[in-house]
C-alpha cells in the first residue's frame, strides 16, 4: 500500500511545482540586485539575484560573488553571455546599499557598472 501512494505523490510533485511556476508569484530565493551597466552610448539595465554567494539570472546560474571586505567584492559571470567577465565593485552607498566599479567582459570591452541591493 504505501509503495502506491508514493508512485501517487510522485506523479502529483511535478504538477504541483510547475503550478507554482505559472503563479506568477516570486518564488525564488536571494538578494536581488539591480544593475545599470554604461559603455559609452550604449546601456543596459535590469536585475539578477545573489544566494550563498551564487549568482542567479532567473533559475539559471550564471556566476559567484567573491567578497574581498565589507566595503569591496568582486562578482565573476561564468555563464552569463552577456556579461561574461569580471566585476569589481565598491560600496559607495550605504541605504540603499549601492555598490559602483568596472565590468571587463571577456571580449576585452569595460563597462561601468552600478548596482543597487534591492532588498535583503
Amino acid at each position: 500500500m504505501y509503495p502506491a501512494m508514493l508512485v501517487g505523490l510522485m506523479l502529483l510533485l511535478p504538477l504541483s511545482i510547475q503550478a507554482q511556476d505559472r503563479d506568477g508569484k516570486d518564488d525564488i530565493v536571494g538578494t536581488i540586485w539591480s544593475y545599470t551597466i554604461t559603455h559609452g552610448s550604449k546601456k543596459d539595465t535590469g536585475q539578477f539575484r545573489v544566494y550563498l554567494k551564487e549568482i542567479f539570472k532567473g533559475k539559471d546560474k550564471v556566476g559567484y560573488v567573491q567578497p574581498k571586505d565589507n566595503d569591496e567584492t568582486t562578482l565573476h559571470f561564468t555563464d552569463y553571455k552577456e556579461f561574461k567577465g569580471t566585476a569589481v565593485l565598491r560600496k559607495t552607498k550605504r541605504s540603499p546599499s549601492t555598490w559602483q566599479g568596472t565590468l571587463s567582459k571577456q571580449n576585452g570591452t569595460k563597462w561601468e557598472m552600478t548596482v543597487i541591493v534591492k532588498d535583503k
